[in-house]
């Protein structure tokens, strides 16, 4: 799906693609929102996403749905974030 030139992304848009409670692939959050990838990084930032430290950084989930353990590491479905990004 290609968005229309000069439509936008809401913030309601955005995250009810994470109303699952479960992390997204960045390549299909892309494909779902029909936005460039320089976008897809930038509504990231924007949102408080954070990049998976495992898979090749290939997937993302929103900060307040992580449950961070006493090191900073969250795990699930055998993908692991880091509670201060992906450094």
């Amino acid at each position: 799906m290609e968005r229309t030139p000069g439509s936008h992304v809401t913030e309601e848009e955005f995250r009810a693609l994470f109303e699952a409670g479960r992390p997204l692939r960045i390549a299909d959050l892309r494909a779902k929102l029909g936005v460039h990838q320089t976008t897809v990084w930038r509504l990231m930032e924007r949102h408080g996403v954070l990049r998976s430290v495992s898979h090749n950084a290939g997937f993302c989930a929103l900060r307040p749905m992580c449950r961070f353990d006493a090191s900073g590491f969250y795990e699930t479905r055998g993908i692991l974030f880091f509670r201060d990004g992906d450094q």
